[in-house]
């Protein structure tokens, strides 16, 4: 079931376009990531919601909570390679407060992996070009080992709509995330650090105390 929390009805939050509207985020009982994603993750659709961000900021967030340790296990290896090289790898300890600004809509009540992800949408220049924040990136956001920034904006460049870095609260126009992010939310039971490996690569953001 979907939930409206705040709403703009249009085509500015159905689309994404490039054009003012009010904040939009709509919550849903079912992991809603894309069918492209592994097919091994099919099963944890039925444990998951979704919470899609359509404000100033374009992303939609997935969590995936866990209550069996193999599960998690089994899963782990599909769910950290969706993370882009180079984004971080928050860890969070169960009971402990999100950080961000999206107050009680994330929750790490129970052994979770939250993935930050991309949004299902596209947005329209003024010749009607569509674009969707997916790849193929433009080759100048890509670093040397695949990484992107976190957010992008549309510009429009030589006549075509492209995307080009951004900085929310200080460039203007929507931004949408380009980069995979993962948080993992550890109980030491169903998730324990001890058993599973992580990336060498990866930085690592311990907000668990």
């Amino acid at each position: 079931m979907k939930h409206i929390v705040a709403a703009s009805i249009g085509l500015s939050a159905l689309l994404c376009v490039s054009l003012v509207a009010r904040a939009l985020v709509e919550t849903d009982s079912q992991g809603r990531w894309p069918s492209s994603w592994p097919q091994s993750l099919e099963p944890l659709r039925d444990h998951a919601r979704t919470i899609g961000i359509a404000s100033g900021t374009q992303e939609d967030i997935y969590e995936i909570t866990f209550a069996d340790r193999g599960e998690f296990e089994k899963a782990w290896p599909s769910l950290i390679a969706l993370k882009t090289p180079g984004a971080p790898l928050r860890l969070y300890r169960v009971g402990a407060l999100p950080a961000g600004g999206l107050g009680q809509l994330e929750s790490n009540a129970a052994p979770t992996v939250r993935i930050y992800a991309p949004p299902p949408c596209e947005t329209v220049g003024p010749n009607g070009q569509k674009l969707r924040p997916s790849p193929p990136w433009p080759k100048e956001l890509i670093g040397p080992n695949g990484e992107l920034p976190e957010f992008v904006r549309d510009e429009v460049r030589d006549g075509k709509l492209t995307w080009v870095a951004a900085t929310p609260g200080t460039d203007d126009g929507f931004h949408y995330r380009a980069r995979i992010d993962i948080d993992l939310v550890i109980d030491g039971q169903v998730i324990d650090l001890n058993r599973i490996a992580l990336p060498h690569d990866t930085p690592i953001v311990d907000r668990r105390f």
